[in-house]
């Protein structure tokens, strides 16, 4: 957060109340004790000589390069299942943040003044005045990324609970007022859910651009194309909009596709996608014979087991290292097309396991792995699905393909454990437990499933070693 005036932050921070218990410092550009604002008779804190020498440096900034926001306060936290970190502990996170950003470099006299106050157990507020004592200007070095790398340092050397890195891994969360917005219109999930999960969708039954463009405009969204500045006929990007989400003055609200996930920007997009194969199903065609629609659903559970088997490998074998990448990066495009197959398309169970399993499987920063066959042929699979419709999910089959997923997930929830990549594991294992849970309630399996998932979780199923073997595609039937 940015701020214009260190005297009132501070003042915030020192008073006590039911949330701010013994409000102290713990770190500083000098000693923090001989910093410590002093109590006056009424109990409260003389902040005016902490916050002085703290603003020291402004004069010495010219005016041209002095930010208007001045002040940059951090408000850093541990998890409430955590141990209870001692003061020295807070004030090395504290130091190494000023130092990683590079507002106060270790041995740099000049550096930005800093204080960290902590008034409650688990958390404390980290104030840096941004002016250097040498007239430079003063900016924090890439700094969401940094404190980023700090806190994931820290929560390794103290034993604390693993937060998410900062890669652009996690799925772009609606705004406060997007969900405001929702819950005035009645709506069950913000507009940017709702177009994230058509888009991506669109994708998966995508082969081009043009291809993209008939399945958005298929399910209703309005497209519009972004052209380069310096090549007028070349088209860069896009960007859509739900009908009737309109902003005050009564236009689109529109959302360009990196806004909607680090992978759905054109050029990402465009990196997945293959040529049609043979038995693809015509663009915006369905399946339709009852055998057809049948075999396709049991391909997909198929080629779920094979990707599980692929994937365990790449967990467990470090000559596999890496391998499992495309194929996790593939999978949330089979569980999303399985989620609309049998979800009916909107929020629910299936959706939320697709959800998490996309971002178990993404790539940091929304890099597209390079596929293999492993991951084509799952992207193959969930075309295939798109091409089924809806159907209801009391069904075998269904019961089948949601068991195959589940082992898929929990693939990937074991690759990214071997990776250190906690939040992925427990995004893949809660998709796994999820998709267990849901077909529970559906009509039993076939007996063989359980064989089969006993000998997946072990190791790769005789499916996945045969046709990792022979990596020709499930048979397609005819339609």
């Amino acid at each position: 957060m940015r701020g214009k005036e260190v005297h009132g932050l501070l003042y915030y921070l020192f008073r006590e109340s039911e949330e701010h218990v013994d409000p102290h410092l713990v770190g500083a550009f000098d000693d923090h004790e001989l910093l410590e604002p002093p109590r006056l008779p009424d109990g409260s804190r003389d902040i005016g000589p902490l916050g002085r020498w703290m603003n020291q440096f402004i004069k010495l900034t010219p005016p041209q390069i002095r930010p208007k926001a001045i002040v940059w306060h951090l408000s850093i936290s541990a998890a409430p299942e955590d141990r209870t970190l001692t003061d020295a502990e807070w004030r090395q996170v504290c130091a190494d943040m000023v130092v990683r950003t590079g507002l106060a470099p270790a041995d740099d006299p000049h550096g930005c003044r800093w204080a960290a106050v902590r008034h409650a157990d688990n958390h404390v507020h980290l104030v840096v005045v941004l002016a250097r004592g040498d007239g430079r200007r003063a900016h924090p070095d890439s700094d969401y990324h940094r404190v980023g790398e700090v806190c994931r340092d820290a929560e390794i050397r103290h034993g604390l609970r693993r937060t998410r890195a900062r890669n652009r891994t996690a799925e772009p969360r609606p705004t406060r007022a997007e969900q405001e917005k929702a819950a005035r219109h009645g709506q069950e999930e913000p507009v940017r859910v709702r177009l994230a999960r058509t888009v991506r969708a669109a994708a998966v039954s995508a082969h081009d651009r043009d291809s993209f463009a008939a399945a958005l405009e298929r399910d209703g969204l309005l497209v519009r194309w972004r052209h380069s500045d310096r090549n007028p006929g070349e088209i860069t990007g896009y960007a859509v909009a739900w009908p009737g989400d309109l902003t005050g003055d009564g236009q689109p609200v529109w959302y360009g596709g990196s806004r909607l996930g680090a992978d759905l920007s054109l050029p990402k997009l465009a990196r997945r996608w293959t040529p049609p194969a043979d038995g693809d199903v015509p663009e915006g065609q369905r399946i339709v014979d009852p055998a057809a629609r049948r075999q396709t659903v049991a391909d997909a559970a198929r080629a779920a087991r094979v990707a599980a088997g692929h994937i365990h490998t790449a967990a467990t074998d470090p000559a596999a290292a890496g391998t499992g990448e495309p194929a996790a990066h593939a999978a949330g495009d089979l569980a999303g097309a399985a989620a609309h197959l049998f979800g009916g398309g909107g929020p629910g169970v299936l959706d939320g396991a697709a959800r998490r399993l996309v971002q178990a499987g993404a790539a940091p920063y929304g890099r597209t792995p390079h596929a293999d066959g492993t991951a084509d042929l799952l992207r193959g699979q969930a075309r295939l699905l798109r091409a089924l419709g809806r159907i209801g999910g009391q069904r075998n089959d269904a019961a089948e393909l949601l068991l195959a997923l589940a082992e898929l997930a929990e693939a990937i929830a074991r690759l990214r454990r071997a990776q250190q990549a906690l939040d992925a594991a427990r995004d893949a294992q809660a998709a796994g437990d999820a998709l267990r849970q849901h077909t529970a309630a559906l009509s039993p399996p076939r007996p063989r499933t359980a064989a089969v998932r006993a000998s997946t979780v072990a190791a790769p199923s005789q499916d996945a070693r045969s046709t990792l073997a022979d990596p020709t595609p499930p048979t397609r039937p005819h339609r």
